[in-house]
């Protein structure tokens, strides 16, 4: 097969103008995806805002005396507070710490 110069520059030309459709199809689409991502992301990040300052709006009902008992020694607070994070892994706040009554034995008084 024997091709001039004139003929590979054809096929070059048109390789080319193939290529450049499909650059510019992938970008398109590429940026199709993206602006739907960035507008999904939006959305939520607007919906979520809006529940906070909907529940901004009602008073908070978490209980506003935090402080410990000094009957209670700061070491025995530091295990609770140590057996809290091992079993509930997750954020916490000791409110109140009270000793539990004492139940006597069976049989003695």
């Amino acid at each position: 097969m024997n091709l001039d110069s004139q003929t590979i520059f054809l096929l070059g030309s048109t390789l080319s103008d193939e290529l450049a459709g499909s650059f510019l199809k992938s970008f398109l689409f590429q940026l199709t995806g993206f602006l739907i991502v960035v507008s999904a992301l939006t959305i939520l990040w607007g919906a979520i805002s809006l529940v906070g300052y909907v529940f901004s709006l009602f008073p908070s009902t978490r209980p506003t005396d935090t402080s410990i008992s000094a009957a209670v020694p700061t070491e025995h607070v530091a295990a609770i507070a140590a057996a809290l994070h091992t079993v509930i892994r997750g954020p916490y706040r000791i409110t109140k710490i009270e000793r539990a009554p004492r139940k006597s034995p069976q049989g003695q008084p």
